[in-house]
């Protein structure tokens, strides 16, 4: 059973609770680590109810509740709202990248909801708003693979024998040889290995207007 920290955060009235759940939308607290506590106390400085999202995933993986599930959260603007569940990883993903920790976690959590809600979309608040969250750093193309279970970048088949010959790679602001990162083990159907490259330092994004694998520390 997934680990939930219960906060029990005291609002200054019952959320109203959410009719339908169609979507996920991810954000960052563009801060240092915070707590759901935090956040709480921020949003109540704002003149809200309480804090705005649903589940706080801290730096060190650990998932804390926020607002009440089946409520309607304020985290995304009107166009947002109504139909999703908010979820906030602390840390500023325009200068870094998620932990380890937390990529697990938002897994764990996405799959949960998932089976309880059905198949939610996952996106990003920059999707329903004009903003940078949850960050340009944020790998959506790792959570993309790691939701389907393949700790590789999103079916992209990166070399020669498939039809993409305008992709590149980029290792730390330079262009580099594709093929020499992308058929590492000499076969025709070769993945970049994302969490591999994570685990050694290295975050791996996808810049999909580029047409662009962005790797870096």
């Amino acid at each position: 059973m997934l680990a939930i920290v219960e906060t029990n955060l005291q609002f200054k009235r019952t959320p109203t609770r959410r009719s339908r759940t169609n979507r996920i939308i991810i954000h960052h607290s563009a801060s240092a680590d915070v707590s759901a506590a935090t956040i709480h106390q921020w949003h109540l400085n704002q003149g809200w109810l309480g804090i705005g999202y649903h589940y706080v995933i801290r730096s060190n993986g650990m998932i804390e509740r926020g607002r009440p599930e089946n409520s309607i959260g304020s985290h995304s603007g009107p166009s947002g709202n109504g139909d999703s569940i908010g979820i906030v990883l602390a840390g500023n993903f325009q200068t870094s990248i998620p932990t380890v920790a937390q990529m697990k976690s938002l897994v764990e959590l996405i799959k949960d909801l998932r089976s309880r809600y059905g198949n939610l979309k996952v996106i990003g608040h920059k999707d329903v708003m004009a903003t940078a969250c949850p960050g340009a750093r944020f790998p959506w193309l790792e959570l993309r693979a790691r939701l389907e279970e393949k700790d590789m970048l999103a079916k992209l088949k990166l070399d020669t024998q498939v039809n993409l010959p305008d992709v590149n790679v980029v290792m730390e602001g330079k262009a580099i040889d594709k093929s020499v990162i992308l058929n590492v083990d000499g076969k025709d159907t070769t993945y970049i290995p994302a969490v591999v490259l994570r685990d050694i330092g290295m975050g791996v994004t996808w810049d999909g207007t580029a047409k662009t694998v962005i790797i870096e520390r």
